[in-house]
């Protein structure tokens, strides 16, 4: 199926059916990316089948690892990152030594709902770093247990969990490719934006079209969406990348504030969930400006 087909379902999405928790989700999920295999229009399916933005968010997410790494395959995966003293490399305590994995992670989206992680681990300092390593395990193995944590206050849906690792065997070639910071840890928020904000987009224009108003809203959306297809075959670590993205993310503030009024027009459900969870937009925008003023520091050439 091609992506003009599924910016197609945008503008007359199908029936939308209510998602009753994490397993039915998976279920939506996987239908709607049946047959394709770019991943951000595998988020954009994703986010047109979904019934709420916690849902759409989830589909962003999972196509944004599967995008990272691609032995992901059809596995819904977690990036288990954040310790106790937060993500930066130097946090990182979790340890990968001789086959095994041991440590705790503090904050993990979509653990309980996931088949993997990605798990980000310390292999020991060079030259007084800390050398990071990324790691698939899957999350079934001996040694993994899983705490999970209190809904949050938006998105409650979507489950989140603390994982501790306890002499996880590792196999060599669960260890991904390069490093484990550089190829992985830093570049996915930029991926994971691109992803999330994909499906959004296309929760929001489903949901306006299913409410037959605004349909010039519908079309900027749709044409916001493609635009981060486009994004996403892009480098995520080329200051070029990040200030396009900047762009498009700025003219989604736009477009959701001219569509401000449509929002009578919508169900009051989807319209509630939206008002509680409209905040998962401003998640980590510290980090995008500072991504942005770093990227126009550079000399593009």
């Amino acid at each position: 199926m091609s992506a003009d087909r599924i910016l197609a379902r945008l503008f007359a999405p199908p029936p939308r059916a209510p998602i009753e928790g994490p397993g039915d989700w998976l279920r939506v999920h996987h239908a709607a990316v049946q047959g394709l295999d770019d991943s951000v229009v595998r988020a954009l399916a994703g986010g047109c089948a979904a019934d709420r933005p916690g849902w759409a968010f989830a589909s962003g997410y999972a196509e944004a690892l599967r995008c990272m790494v691609p032995a992901v395959r059809d596995r819904i995966t977690a990036l288990a990152a954040t310790e106790a003293g937060g993500a930066h490399p130097r946090a990182i305590a979790t340890r990968l030594a001789d086959g095994r994995l041991d440590g705790q992670k503090r904050f993990v989206t979509l653990a309980g709902a996931c088949e993997c992680a990605v798990v980000i681990a310390s292999e020991g300092e060079a030259e007084g770093k800390n050398r990071l390593a990324a790691v698939l395990v899957p999350l079934d193995r001996a040694g993994i247990a899983i705490e999970p944590l209190p809904p949050t206050a938006f998105a409650p849906e979507v489950p989140h969990a603390a994982i501790r690792f306890d002499a996880v065997a590792v196999a060599p070639d669960e260890r991904l490719p390069g490093d484990g910071y550089a190829d992985y840890l830093k570049p996915f928020r930029t991926v994971e934006d691109i992803h999330v904000m994909a499906a959004i987009a296309a929760w929001l224009a489903a949901t306006f079209a299913r409410a037959t108003a605004g349909a010039d809203h519908v079309e900027e959306l749709a044409a916001l969406a493609g635009a981060l297809v486009a994004l996403g075959r892009l480098d995520p670590r080329a200051p070029a990348t990040h200030r396009a993205l900047a762009g498009a993310l700025a003219a989604l503030d736009r477009a959701l504030l001219r569509a401000e009024p449509l929002w009578a027009d919508v169900a009051p459900d989807a319209r509630a969930r939206w008002q509680r969870d409209r905040a998962l937009l401003q998640v980590a925008g510290s980090a995008r400006a500072a991504r942005l003023t770093r990227a126009r520091e550079v000399t593009i050439e």
